[in-house]
């Protein structure tokens, strides 16, 4: 999961969390790595392997799932072991590459790098742009180092050998910044980050755009900031929403009742065409030749209905035209975001988002697809008014 960021300025910028310090759990950032380094030769075929899909459910599917990446009956039980393994090794994982171990880096950076490509591609088909990527890992270091300081200055604490910031006045508790063995933590690396934006990039105000169960946590942030001087805390700002939920409940990667992007934009694009476009790559027109505009009761001795039956004319003829495939493509894709981009805004961001594929591709109610239509009707009006006045 990654969680964006952006700030208020001529740039934006994207807090990329490729890996959780305090969360590795086998689920993660670890175990795609030890399923790319361990799993034995001709197991598994990495050619067939999707970037950018997850890695981690390769030891938890079924054998029938498996089978197109290379598992059969003969090495199905043996792949199941050698998985069990990976959760109790993926501590080991974390720490080669907290010392940048060449054996683990080298494979983290690669399934960073998929997921990395995959998230761009994805921005890109919603026409969102960033101009710069941060890293999570880039901070670590200088996140160490930070802490370190502050704690001699007197500002943080230890307590039970974790180092972090007393806000007990502000009713926001102890915020863990290293723990006891020394590993840092999301918040460590958001100090560091907050910092950069405002040093580097001189934002007006950093909104961070991340989900409602983080609020706790970036209250902390913001106050330990403020307790370390830094005055740019008052301009950060959480911007929280709900999660995405199915209609049969929360998606977990456990449960495997997770859709990924490219399966969401594949059902979304079969589900556009057939309600509104498989008849028109049947017949290649966007409306049939048989359907004609009633004319008969403009009053053809006039200026203003020889305007209306020329603005008519104009508009059939348009309406008329073959539609191209990329033609059809890109309407796939502008009713799709427009579906997506609705769907998402039309809640309360405290609430989560129900997602129903069928609700949303509706051309009727509260949906983006009507509302697009209104509007584009609406323009229409507009031009047409506008041809008449002239």
């Amino acid at each position: 999961n990654k969680s964006k960021n952006k700030s208020k300025s001529k740039n934006k910028q994207k807090d990329t969390r490729e890996g959780n310090d305090e969360d590795i759990d086998g689920d993660k950032t670890c175990n795609p790595i030890l399923v790319l380094n361990q799993c034995p030769a001709g197991m598994v075929d990495q050619s067939k392997l999707v970037p950018g899909e997850s890695l981690v459910e390769l030891g938890r599917k079924s054998l029938q799932e498996l089978r197109p990446y290379g598992v059969t009956e003969r090495n199905a039980e043996s792949i199941l072991d050698v998985y069990e393994r990976y959760v109790a090794e993926s501590r080991q994982v974390l720490s080669g590459l907290e010392r940048k171990d060449p054996q683990w880096h080298v494979l983290w950076k690669k399934t960073r790098q998929w997921s990395v490509d995959e998230f761009h591609d994805i921005y890109k088909w919603f026409g969102a742009r960033f101009d710069h990527d941060f890293c999570e890992s880039e901070c670590s270091e200088e996140s160490r180092k930070l802490v370190t300081e502050y704690y001699d200055k007197g500002v943080l604490e230890m307590s039970e050998g974790a180092v972090g910031c007393r806000l007990d006045d502000q009713g926001l508790g102890f915020c863990m910044l290293l723990k006891s063995d020394g590993s840092s933590l999301y918040a460590t690396k958001d100090l560091v980050l907050a910092k950069r934006k405002f040093d580097q990039y001189k934002v007006d105000y950093s909104i961070y755009v991340v989900d409602a169960a983080q609020s706790l946590h970036f209250k902390q942030v913001f106050a330990v900031l403020k307790k370390m001087g830094y005055s740019q805390a008052e301009k950060c700002f959480h911007l929280p929403y709900g999660l995405v939920i199915l209609s049969s409940g929360k998606m977990s990667t456990r449960m495997g009742n997770v859709i990924l992007f490219q399966q969401l934009k594949q059902l979304l694009c079969d589900e556009i065409n057939a309600k509104f476009f498989d008849r028109l790559k049947a017949t290649g027109k966007l409306f049939s030749s048989d359907h004609e505009d009633d004319v008969s009761s403009l009053d053809d001795t006039s200026l203003e209905s020889k305007k209306k039956l020329s603005c008519k004319k104009k508009s059939r003829a348009v309406e008329q035209q073959p539609w191209s495939e990329q033609e059809l493509k890109d309407a796939e894709r502008a009713i799709s975001v427009g579906c997506i981009r609705y769907g998402m805004l039309n809640h309360d961001t405290n609430k989560d988002i129900v997602f129903d594929l069928q609700k949303w591709t509706l051309s009727t109610g509260d949906t983006g697809i009507r509302i697009y239509v209104c509007c584009k009707v609406l323009f229409f009006k507009m031009i047409w008014s506008e041809t008449l006045r002239k």
